[in-house]
């Protein structure tokens, strides 16, 4: 039996802030690059290794190839003997939620440049905008249950909304979510560091923007990951229950899965930041944002295709 594909960490001379750096090797005793097709820097050792080993496990998975519009399930030994290798490989790194925060954050050069719009956001939030349909209405309440106790008695229902904006909204008279319930997330945000923030919005739009709040709770630790992602199947309606459980025994908790890894990264992180920070890669936030819905949307794609 072949030896599996696996991405390797390489200890270099050049030192990340008084911390030797070490170098991401893939599978062709390369060095691997990052979404602009550039090496990447020297990272810490434990960022590294998270990264490497998301990246192994995904690798180990069948990644399913759209040819002429024929989908076929591939290998990790066809995919290394495949003519677009090296295409598959970046597609199978953006599989790991770790590896698209941390080309995110290269794409950022100040911290004060990056926001997330919490006030403005929240507004189109499902978790208070549930179907009007009763059986629908309570297997979202049920999925999203953790963070509804948390939020308490600020939490409340409000009727749904198709305005484009928020003066539409004011002129359509659409309830606003409010601003008690706004405040206390607030604290929760500013109470991250960027890595954290980045990560709550790449789970936002990874999760098609379907609740602020619940990628702010994973984030903070106050719901888990079955919670963000049942709630997720539950309010866009693409899976029921049912069908989850199927995937998920198909699959092996795919999603799942990501989002340890990204929890571990995240934690590395900010235990490194007490020491020391880690610096950017140099790039301009400008060009970086047009790269952020890009990253994403591949990501999207790559699970879309996964999940079929």
């Amino acid at each position: 039996m072949e030896r599996p594909p696996e991405y390797t960490i390489l200890p270099i001379s050049k030192s990340v802030r008084g911390e030797e750096g070490f170098l991401i090797i893939t599978d062709f005793q390369e060095p691997m690059q990052n979404h602009l097709g550039k090496d990447y820097a020297p990272l810490p050792k434990k960022i590294a290794q998270i990264l490497a080993e998301d990246i192994n496990e995904i690798l180990l998975e069948d990644t399913l190839l759209d040819e002429v519009k024929n989908q076929k399930k591939i290998n990790s030994e066809e995919v290394t003997l495949h003519s677009n290798y090296k295409l598959i490989r970046q597609e199978q790194e953006r599989m790991s939620f770790s590896v698209c925060v941390q080309n995110t954050l290269l794409a950022i050069e100040n911290e004060l440049d990056f926001s997330v719009q919490l006030e403005k956001l929240i507004q189109w939030d499902f978790l208070y905008r549930m179907s009007p349909d009763p059986n629908e209405k309570m297997k979202q309440i049920v999925a999203s249950k953790d963070a509804i106790n948390w939020l308490g008695k600020d939490w409340k229902d409000l009727q749904g909304n198709y305005a484009g904006s928020l003066e539409e909204m004011e002129e359509l008279e659409i309830p606003f979510v409010s601003q008690v319930l706004i405040d206390r997330l607030k604290i929760e945000l500013e109470s991250m560091n960027l890595e954290e923030k980045v990560a709550v919005w790449f789970l936002y739009e990874f999760f098609q923007r379907f609740s602020i709040t619940m990628s702010i709770l994973w984030v903070k630790g106050i719901i888990r990951g079955y919670t963000l992602e049942e709630s997720y199947y539950q309010f866009t309606a693409d899976f029921s229950l049912e069908e989850i459980k199927k995937i998920r025994a198909e699959e092996g908790d795919l999603v799942q899965r990501r989002l340890s890894h990204l929890k571990k990264y995240l934690n590395a992180l900010k235990s490194i930041k007490k020491k020391q920070k880690i610096p950017s890669a140099g790039y301009r936030f400008d060009q970086g944002i047009l790269l952020i819905g890009l990253i994403i949307s591949l990501t999207q794609s790559q699970y879309e295709n996964n999940l079929r």
